[in-house]
């Protein structure tokens, strides 16, 4: 598989995965946790039974999976986010939540690396299937968790334990309980691409669309053109992470089916909201 034999390079640093005047393209790296302040607008993403989703970090999605959505679509420009995700998925069903957080939000360089291969190819293993098992085993046969978790191909963002569990619901022990209960009830389903080029696959309407910041990367006109577009049910919202210039957007989304919610800064250079848009 393609993708294996790229992620194995990234891994071993024989190649990069940035490319000139792209900010995201196939080969971009993984968020290891989410880089937005889901906790002030988490309400949006929950009780929706049809979601349309970047995945990211694909912590949002895991959020909204607390009341068990019927059908989630995923997208992403990188082909490598849905491994992730996958990967997230089956530890939430394999783990207790203190064997996650050791996994995912606490990983160091440490005699305890055997101990990250043995909960993979133990418990969290069990739990994938088909072109995701392949991967990840592909993976743990070559390296350790510690040297793959560090490897270009992942966001190198300071992961901090406090401020994840801040922001995701699901690792309170109550709402992580049931997540494992809520996950099997979910349709899920992927898509590699770019959103603009994605878009006129997407027939059905739904209600939540959950774009991240793409905003701040791509021609906001093209963009907005972009957000009348997507399918809709008539409750239906479509969420953008403004981070920083919220004022700018303020102004250029300013028809009445944006509305803007700005955050409370958290220092005095945060700079953050979420743009809400609804037909």
């Amino acid at each position: 598989m393609d993708s294996i034999k790229k992620a194995l390079e990234l891994v071993d640093n024989y190649r990069n995965n940035i490319v000139k005047g792209k900010a995201f393209h196939s080969q971009s790296f993984v968020y290891k946790v989410t880089n937005e302040r889901l906790d002030q607008y988490r309400k949006l993403l929950l009780n929706k039974k049809r979601i349309l989703s970047v995945i990211a970090s694909g912590d949002q999605i895991l959020n909204s999976m607390l009341t068990a959505p019927e059908e989630i679509d995923c997208f992403d420009i990188s082909v490598y986010p849905k491994y992730f995700f996958m990967l997230k998925i089956a530890a939430i069903q394999a783990l207790t939540i203190e064997d996650y957080r050791e996994f995912f939000l606490e990983t160091t360089l440490s005699s305890k690396d055997e101990r990250y291969d043995d909960l993979y190819f133990e418990k969290i293993r069990e739990k994938l299937t088909g072109e995701y098992k392949e991967f990840w085993d592909a993976l743990f046969n070559h390296s350790d968790w510690y040297d793959i978790y560090e490897s270009g191909l992942f966001s190198s963002e300071v992961t901090i334990n406090k401020i994840s569990h801040i922001r995701n619901m699901y690792l309170d022990p109550k709402y992580y309980q049931l997540l494992k209960i809520q996950i099997p009830k979910c349709k899920i389903s992927f898509k590699d691409g770019d959103i603009f080029e994605l878009a006129k696959t997407y027939k059905e309407p739904y209600d939540l669309i959950y774009l991240s910041n793409i905003v701040s990367y791509v021609d906001k006109q093209k963009y907005k053109e972009l957000l009348y577009n997507l399918p809709l049910k008539e409750q239906g919202i479509i969420l953008t992470y403004m981070m920083g210039n919220t004022d700018l957007y303020k102004k250029f989304f300013s028809e009445p089916e944006f509305k803007t919610k700005v955050f409370k800064k958290e220092n005095e250079n945060d700079d953050s909201g979420i743009l809400i848009f609804k037909k």
